[in-house]
């Protein structure tokens, strides 16, 4: 059986034989071990252990994915691949007039680097199977150790078992990075531009070098190594040289430990080289493609790709097979990537399974610790923390939160990354990491001439106090704009909008009718909505000396102020929320705001009364007239601001009634969950105002055809809110899920707002892509929002990362979604769409009866 290669056929007897993991595919140093033997080995001890059964999950997903491939393969028609071969024949054309035999590339890798390291700290170690870490889990292993088949990422106890006679080791970072930073001095001397790929290996570019000294590339290899040696005190690496980065890193496992292997810059040698390579040797194809490839498609060699390039351009998407085929012509990178700034940097350790919450938050603090040493070593300052946590059963979680400021501290991350933590105790956990991201680098270089929600807000002259959490930071606004690092905060974790920052804005825009004055600020105390907390008085604003004295101007009328009777009823409106509801309580404070600027602007005395006099509290003077201004353009652009924040918290507030979805369909008690909800603003029965032409699917229809791909879909509905669930109709797992909210929205009637649309890993068997589990949780919403009036659907393709969001858009865009435009923050136009849904991203609208009649052919067809 080749390396790698699962059985066929499934032994009752002997069922290690299918039994395929990480810890079973060789390592270089592991050519002559007994695969069997390790095979039955890690089965008898993995089985029944949690992981076990993590394993045989991902291997029943990864066989679903297998037989997949198999039926669209045997679908595909003679003239299918014949047109999909005239495909392959015209981008091999293409990708080869790419081919750069020019460059020398040479990438190093330590052997057993971390091993080595301490075998050269403790010399009594040499010629003994040794492995890093316990038995929990191992780093790596010597070439001794690897006799036996013990490898990296394996659990201790488990290569004990293998190796009786095994030495541990325990894990020491800053040794090995002391050693990393020794070899990276040399390779600097031979490329000082080289690509770390991580602590023990490097990419050199050896072109010049090669030239001037007039060396071959495997002279330069040698000196490099020997180089190696010599400054790291024993240390010993193996090297690969060739014409692009691909194919040096292949060439440098080929003669592991101490050795170097050269590939000649010659197409036939190139070609001769790759075409009988095995396609785990490939960097970027791991356990699971091999296995599709392998398995589904026959594909065992790179040359074989090349061979049966019309089957993978059929099957997998074009920038994947792109990539096989440039593989399988043995084509790689030749160029130095230009340095481009990171986008996240993060830490995260892997321990024993425990459930001690003291031991968690211990190592919490390290990680805590680590993350902000590595930041302040880059100069990195972000806003964007995530948590990941790896559970016992192998389960991966990630929370994120966006902070107030840009940060480093170490104090800061473990303050927010223990809330975090806490909300998902108790548990036991194996894994931690924190991911800092959002730098505010990335604001510095943006476009300075693009504008900034912070140039319609901040006025010459005035200056103002920027709360942040209990902190409070002095900012100068006398220059027009603020640091990045004091800009508005939106909490797009939460889609919330602190009332400092709408008291700020409201605030701005009065002290801007009067330009010429300058506020001097006497005693104040001003306390953040929070919770049950409640706005308290304004200090007053006294003019310059120079300028008519005017009364203080505030931000909001003078009102009953909100109090919760008896610890759960509202005593402006009766609804009822427990003291459990914090975050509903909050919303529902937000939501009597939003009353109270609606009153404001309905009020009679609004046609007659200047905006700023309505908004004067305390001792008003009646008979006192303002001065007439001319007229400013600046005034009129931040009285247009006010508006479009009072219609914006109206629209976030006021026609949601103060609940998100998710918290309210959470709820486990109808009782509470019919306390949370306020009355019912909008009528969202359906509707027939549209018209129904007899060709659009119904939502009987769109549920029958998906009951045909054993789906079965439900959706919820409370007021405005709904959640779609889709579900394996055999296992009852849920596979996605899609929420969001119908509202009325800027002139455009009532809308139907997607928050968002979610896949599990867990995939159904679709006879093509567009037709999964994706399109049918995204056709019921649509559907309920045709029926309930909506002429447009909206949503924003969430920028995490620039794979994700493309994949995100393009999805979106197969559906029949078009892009509206990029909602990045940069002006006031995306304030709504960023409070709506609670981050950046690409803003995305169709026209639903469009996508119902584009849909009608896949689920009325269903039907029939």
């Amino acid at each position: 059986m080749d390396e790698g290669e699962s059985s066929s056929t499934n032994n009752p007897s002997r069922p290690w034989e299918s039994y395929n993991t990480v810890f079973t595919n060789a390592k270089a140093g592991m050519e002559g071990v007994d695969k069997e033997k390790v095979q039955r080995v890690v089965y008898e001890m993995s089985k029944g252990s949690k992981y076990f059964q993590n394993e045989e999950r991902k291997e029943a997903l990864m066989k679903q994915k297998i037989e997949h491939m198999r039926d669209r393969c045997a679908k595909l028609s003679s003239s299918d691949l014949s047109n999909y071969q005239k495909v392959v024949d015209r981008r091999i054309l293409e990708v080869e007039a790419t081919r750069d035999l020019s460059r020398v590339w040479l990438h190093v890798d330590m052997d057993a680097f971390y091993a080595a390291v301490e075998t050269l700290s403790n010399p009594s170690l040499k010629g003994k199977p040794m492995a890093v870490g316990g038995l929990s889990m191992i780093s790596t292993a010597n070439y001794e150790a690897r006799k036996f088949g013990v490898r990296a990422a394996m659990p201790g106890f488990i290569a004990r078992k293998l190796c009786p006679d095994l030495i541990f080791v325990p894990v020491d970072f800053p040794k090995y990075t002391h050693y990393s930073d020794l070899t990276r001095k040399v390779f600097k001397n031979y490329d000082p531009n080289f690509i770390a790929g991580s602590l023990d290996e490097a990419y050199l570019d050896i072109t010049e070098v090669c030239r001037e000294r007039g060396l071959s590339g495997g002279e330069i290899a040698e000196e490099l190594r020997s180089s190696v040696h010599s400054e790291t005190g024993g240390l010993t690496c193996s090297a690969g040289v060739a014409a692009n980065r691909l194919l040096a890193k292949v060439c440098s496992d080929i003669n592991k430990p101490n050795g170097q292997f050269v590939l000649q810059n010659d197409r036939s040698t190139v070609m001769t080289f790759i075409s009988s390579l095995p396609i785990r040797k490939i960097g970027g194809i791991g356990k699971v493609t091999e296995h599709i490839l392998k398995d589904a498609l026959e594909i065992k060699t790179c040359g074989d790709m090349v061979l049966k390039g019309s089957l993978l351009y059929a099957l997998f998407t074009q920038s994947s097979a792109d990539f096989f085929l440039s593989v399988g012509l043995g084509l790689g990178k030749t160029d130095t990537p230009e340095v481009r700034s990171r986008k996240s940097i993060s830490s995260e350790r892997t321990f024993a399974a425990t459930g001690d919450e003291k031991l968690l938050y211990s190592k919490l603090a390290e990680i805590a610790e680590m993350l902000s040493h590595d930041m302040q070593k880059e100069r990195l300052a972000a806003r964007t923390l995530t948590l990941k946590l790896k559970t016992a059963s192998f389960e991966i979680r990630s929370r994120a939160v966006s902070l107030q400021r840009y940060t480093c501290s170490s104090e800061d991350i473990l303050k927010h990354a223990t809330k975090l933590l806490k909300a998902e105790l108790p548990v036991s956990i194996r894994l931690i990491g924190l991911r800092m991201s959002q730098f505010n680098e990335e604001a510095r270089h943006s476009d300075p001439s693009q504008g900034t929600i912070t140039k319609f807000i901040v006025q010459k002259g005035s200056s103002r106090k920027n709360l942040d959490d209990n902190d409070s930071s002095d900012l100068d606004a006398s220059k027009n704009c603020l640091g990045n690092d004091e800009m508005l905060s939106l909490s797009y974790a939460s889609h919330e909008t602190s009332y400092d920052q709408l008291k700020d804005v409201v605030e701005y825009e009065e002290q801007s009718v009067t330009p010429n004055q300058e506020c001097k600020k006497k005693e104040e105390r001003i306390q953040v909505l929070e919770g049950d907390a409640l706005l308290r008085k304004h200090k007053d604003c006294k003019a310059d000396s120079s300028a008519e004295k005017t009364e203080a101007v505030s931000v909001l009328p003078q009102m009953e102020p909100l109090v919760w009777v008896d610890g759960y009823r509202c005593n402006l409106c009766g609804i009822e929320l427990p003291p459990s509801f914090v975050e509903e309580r909050q919303e529902h404070s937000d939501f009597h705001l939003a009353q109270r600027l609606q009153n404001e602007e309905s009020g009679p005395s609004s046609s007659n009364t200047p905006t700023s006099k309505r908004r004067i509290l305390g001792k008003e003077k009646a008979n006192s007239k303002p001065k007439k201004q001319k007229p400013n353009q600046k005034d009129d652009n931040v009285r247009g601001l006010h508006s479009v924040v009072k219609l914006l918290a109206l629209e976030m507030f006021g026609s949601l009634g103060g609940c998100h979805l998710s918290s309210v369909l959470e709820r486990r008690n109808p009782e509470e969950m019919k306390m949370a909800l306020p009355p019912p603003r909008l009528n969202l029965s359906p509707s027939s105002s549209l018209g129904e032409p007899r060709s659009l699917p119904s939502m009987s229809d769109i549920l029958t055809s998906s009951k045909a791909r054993n789906l079965d879909l439900k959706i919820q509905t409370l007021g405005p809110f709904f959640r779609v669930t889709g579900k394996n109709a055999d296992t009852g797992s849920e596979v996605g899920r899609a929420e969001g909210v119908v509202r009325p929205w800027f002139g455009r009637g009532l809308v139907l707002h997607l928050d968002t649309i979610r896949l599990t890993k867990e995939t159904m068997v679709m006879d093509k892509s567009l037709l999964g589990v994706g399109l049918y949780v995204g056709a019921v919403a649509i559907r309920h929002g045709y029926d309930c009036g909506c002429r447009t659907a909206q949503l924003l393709a969430i920028y995490d990362s620039d794979l994700y969001h493309s994949k995100l858009v393009r999805f979106y865009r197969r559906i029949g979604f078009e892009e509206v435009k990029e909602v990045s923050g940069s002006s006031i136009g995306d304030m709504a769409d960023m409070l709506v849904w609670g981050g950046v991203g690409t803003r995305m609208d169709a026209n639903i009866h469009h996508l119902l009649v584009k849909w009608s052919k896949v689920f009325l067809k269903s039907v029939s």
